[in-house]
């Protein structure tokens, strides 16, 4: 079964730019049990201020990091709702494990993690 969709998934480590983007562009809250995008600081500061986080930043600081407080952030982050690849899926000639040098690949803003928003990516997975 992981043979058929490996040619559709990436794994490895995110950068910390990647975690920025998401956060910024796809950062929701659960706010009582509540979607609510992360617009204004103040929502971080009156959810998450007690454990230290009062912005954005601090935010993805403890996500990127697994900090002290990380099990706290991510119960208060709600799961990425990411689309499919703008352009569909293009015929693959190599495979994204046999192009990667590393053995931990670190996906970077051009990999096609950036360009999807349907599919759901739990932070919990990162």
């Amino acid at each position: 079964m992981l043979r058929l969709v490996t040619p559709y998934i990436a794994w490895g480590y995110p950068s910390l730019k990647t975690v920025r983007e998401l956060v910024y562009k796809r950062g929701h809250g659960k706010i009582n049990g509540q979607r609510v995008p992360l617009i204004d600081n103040s929502i971080i500061e009156r959810e998450l201020g007690k454990f230290g986080i009062i912005c954005m930043e601090d935010l993805i600081h403890e996500i990127y990091t697994c900090g002290p407080h990380f099990r706290e952030v991510n119960r208060f982050f709600w799961p990425f709702k990411l689309s499919s690849p703008k352009g569909g899926m293009n015929a693959k000639v190599n495979h994204f494990v046999e192009v990667a040098t590393a053995a931990t690949v670190r996906l970077s803003s051009t990999s096609s993690l950036p360009r999807c928003s349907k599919l759901l990516l739990n932070t919990r997975a990162l």
